[in-house]
């Protein structure tokens, strides 16, 4: 995942941050805490802060000025994160689990505020959001299946 200045690289545990700008081969920060494999990696859009996810089902967010972990969010051990999007109001994080679960964590409430299960025991693999926020799509590993929800259409459904 590249920012205008930094590009993330997830490696197993951790995530290394180079600055591309730099001609320095070595990162600049390593954001360590995850206990399994990172699967998915964003950066906010002023590249402040940025967030992770993993198989040890959580999601991390880090504040890539310090280098420190600011919050944490957890799916449950059995549940390995798949993929996470930071919605473009920058006040949500979507992800996507083992489970088959995908939730909606509120950052000014620091919660999750929206659960959702596409479709009973299949994991959901990946996560992406409409550039307007407007819409957002799931996918899983049927190849012949995706669920795409609206936005305003998940306030039906709360966690």
């Amino acid at each position: 995942m590249t920012h205008k200045r930094f590009l993330a690289a997830a490696g197993r545990i951790d995530v290394k941050l180079y600055d591309i700008k730099s001609t320095n081969p070595n990162p600049v920060l390593t954001f360590e805490g995850h206990k399994g494999n990172v699967t998915g990696v964003g950066f906010h859009c002023e590249g402040k802060w940025m967030v992770t996810s993993s198989e040890d089902g959580t999601v991390k967010i880090w504040d890539t000025r310090a280098g420190s972990e600011q919050r944490n969010y957890d799916h449950g051990k059995d549940n390995g994160v798949n993929d996470v999007v930071i919605h473009p109001n920058q006040g949500e994080l979507i992800s996507c689990d083992q489970g088959g679960n995908v939730r909606i964590w509120d950052l000014g409430e620091n919660k999750c505020t929206h659960q959702l299960i596409p479709e009973d025991e299949i994991p959901v693999r990946s996560v992406s959001v409409a550039s307007d926020g407007s819409m957002l799509i799931a996918g899983n590993n049927r190849v012949s299946h995706a669920t795409l929800t609206s936005v305003p259409h998940l306030a039906r459904y709360p966690n």
